[in-house]
């Protein structure tokens, strides 16, 4: 994802002092790429159900009945925004399961009210896979799933190439407003019988190894130098076997050293060099030994010499500080909620987790 960028994905009805606030209070160097609502053909949300009464019962044409509303949303922005127009890039969304749609709506759109076609760029299981899978219910392994996944990479991958192609013959650039994986059963929000094998999936070097290889292949749709702008969905979210396993961390709190992030190792991989968002730093700290006993809440630290322990929570704020003495500590905590706490002294730091 190229830096300096947001994507916002515009509500229904919306005052037009909003658009002005943007224009004159978002930092300069900031970049806006514009889409009206989201998946307005996604009949499980509500905007669509809105736009269905409001615009396609009275017209009797769909999709074509929302193109106005698309229209008109993006028709605001280069108003506000003219003479300034690449500070913006007006997004048309494109239903990437259902080509048809897309074509239709880029096409009924005035050509030159927009700039980008944005589909998403999800791999996942596909119905055929569910029946394999139902087949070996609980004796279905992460391999199982990853062999699944992989064999539905064409399908997808197939799927996201017709929107490109039609990006590129209406001379639209292609962006991606949201993507990741997307394994879970059909029709969506059902309990799927291999439940536990999803989840263990998201903990697996299978899933970074799916990732590696489906980033591989979306970046061979970039034409020239600039990366394609991919938002993946989403940064945290809890693992659920009906729902999906979304996040690329399972937790605010999550314990990367016991948890391995392998998603997010993935993004990081193949994002570009030219992201803001990435970066690293060195720390002087050395990691030293200290152990968390739960049912007595109580902290043993080895010192090597006199000094004072001080432990934070996440936010930098004081838990609580206490003196050491060389050699073995046992410190009495608090009553703590669930979180990562921190502890240095003297150049030397260790963390605990409450769960």
């Amino acid at each position: 994802m190229v830096g300096y960028v947001y994507h916002m994905q515009q509500v229904m009805i919306i005052s037009e002092i909003w658009h002005y606030f943007f224009k004159f209070k978002v930092s300069p160097e900031r970049h806006l790429y514009i889409e009206y609502s989201n998946e307005i053909w996604n009949w499980i949300f509500g905007q669509t159900v809105w736009l269905d009464e409001n615009l396609c019962k009275p017209s009797g044409t769909w999709p074509e009945c929302y193109v106005p509303a698309i229209q008109n949303a993006l028709d605001i922005w280069s108003s506000v925004y003219n003479g300034e127009l690449r500070k913006i890039t007006r997004v048309v969304g494109a239903f990437t399961g259902w080509y048809d749609v897309s074509e239709r709506v880029a096409n009924t759109m005035r050509q030159n009210s927009y700039d980008a076609i944005a589909p998403t760029f999800y791999f996942g299981l596909s119905e055929e896979s569910d029946m394999r899978l139902d087949a070996l219910a609980d004796r279905a392994t992460t391999l199982d799933i990853a062999r699944e996944v992989r064999s539905n990479m064409n399908f997808e991958f197939d799927a996201i190439t017709q929107i490109k192609n039609l990006a590129k013959r209406l001379g639209k650039q292609l962006v991606f407003y949201e993507g990741g994986n997307h394994i879970t059963a059909h029709p969506f929000g059902v309990e799927p019988s291999c439940g536990q094998a999803i989840i263990d999936l998201h903990r697996d070097t299978a899933i970074y190894n799916l990732y590696n290889e489906w980033f591989s292949r979306i970046k061979t749709l970039q034409e020239g130098n600039e990366p394609l702008l991919c938002e993946n969905f989403s940064f945290i979210a809890d693992r659920s076997p009906r729902y999906g396993c979304w996040g690329l961390f399972e937790s605010l709190y999550q314990d990367t050293v016991a948890i391995k992030p392998y998603k997010y190792q993935a993004v990081v991989r193949h994002q570009s060099k030219s992201c803001i968002s990435t970066s690293t730093k060195n720390s002087s700290n050395v990691e030293w030994n200290c152990n968390y006993i739960a049912n007595e809440k109580t902290l043993v630290v080895q010192s090597e010499k006199a000094s004072t322990l001080y432990i934070i929570n996440l936010f930098g704020g004081n838990i609580l500080s206490s003196k050491l003495t060389s050699g073995k500590n046992i410190i009495t905590l608090p009553s703590l909620p669930p979180s990562i706490y921190y502890c240095y002294s003297s150049g030397k730091r260790c963390k605990f987790i409450l769960d």
